[in-house]
């Protein structure tokens, strides 16, 4: 998925390829963390554009209060939480459209590639806080590349059902 707001996180994991082909899997392994902190850190900041796009699109005053709610959000992204912040903060309508958005491009993607968008989102953020708070890594490096490509598409189905671009 080509996307202007993600070309920095994917130049740097471009380069990174380049510079570890042909490295071993232990040398790749070494950047697992970075890239999984790199990549969870665009969904997060992806998610508060697209949430606060959407609360400044209904008022001013309720745009500002989301603002200052997510800068707390810290990684706190996975698909239960950001079901529960929009269950919390927004209109049911707005999870319903984010599940049927999510739901279609899991079929697609699913279909064509025999990979699951929701579990590879879930398992970048996975390997994120095992490695930030554990240093475990719980990936391989072409793992964390793959599911850090899968998972742009959460995001992709959050803008879609909320109607604000994240570009």
């Amino acid at each position: 998925m080509n996307n202007s707001f993600f070309a920095d996180s994917d130049d740097i994991i471009k380069t990174l390829q380049k510079l570890l082909n042909g490295a071993s899997a232990g040398d790749k392994a070494k950047f697992v963390g970075f890239v999984s902190v790199c990549a969870v850190t665009k969904y997060e900041l992806g998610i508060k554009k697209i949430i606060n796009g959407y609360a400044d699109s209904k008022h001013v005053e309720f745009g500002i209060f989301v603002s200052k709610y997510l800068s707390r959000l810290n990684g706190r992204i996975n698909l239960g939480d950001l079901r529960g912040l929009l269950k919390d903060y927004f209109d049911a309508q707005c999870i319903k459209k984010f599940d049927i958005e999510l739901e279609k491009i899991e079929k697609n993607i699913l279909q064509k590639k025999k990979l699951s968008v929701g579990a590879s989102y879930k398992n970048l953020i996975l390997c994120r806080h095992n490695y930030v708070h554990s240093d475990i890594l719980t990936l391989s490096f072409q793992e964390s590349i793959q599911d850090y490509n899968l998972g742009k598409y959460v995001i992709k189905a959050l803008s879609r059902a909320m109607h604000v671009s994240y570009n």
